[in-house]
């Protein structure tokens, strides 16, 4: 299992940090210290955008898994999100990635939380949203936009929690 969910995760991180010879292209977007504004500018250090819908049993036809694991509104105890190998909860215990921080919900009501995390060694940053399970499709269609080049919102990692 959790070999499964690391290569999972590979796949997904490779495919959004990946543009060929141009440099990262990513949906979301560090912006400089200054204001941010609407309109999503490139991005001036590589971003890996990574894209986890929660696992949910009632929503997404899988084999279930134990209630508070399954529940594709928590991501707090959620297999692929919270739980011992899930996406924020693997990384934050990662020596090689430090946690920036978390924030709750994005823009939009699908996307439960936001997790940003810098590379240690290289000014390499990642971000990871946490969709509702429900919103599997949605997810797929965002990585879809993202590995085409398409970019989305701005993220100000550097404002304080609301």
């Amino acid at each position: 299992m959790k070999s499964a969910l690391l290569l999972v995760a590979s796949i997904g991180l490779f495919a959004c940090g990946w543009t060929g010879k141009r440099s990262v292209v990513s949906t979301q977007t560090i912006p400089p210290l200054s204001t941010v504004d609407s309109r999503t500018q490139k991005n001036s250090v590589p971003v890996i955008h990574v894209f986890v819908a929660l696992c949910d049993n009632v929503n997404q036809g899988i084999v279930p898994v134990a209630p508070s694991l399954g529940n594709g509104d928590d991501p707090s105890r959620n297999l692929y999100w919270g739980a011992a190998f899930g996406v924020k909860t693997f990384f934050s215990k990662n020596k090689s990635w430090l946690f920036v921080r978390a924030l709750s919900g994005a823009k939009n009501s699908q996307i439960l939380e936001r997790a940003v995390f810098k590379h240690a060694e290289r000014d390499v940053f990642m971000v990871a949203d946490a969709y509702r399970g429900s919103e599997i499709k949605r997810a797929t269609q965002d990585f879809l936009d993202a590995a085409a080049g398409i970019p989305g919102e701005a993220v100000d990692i550097l404002r304080r929690k609301e």
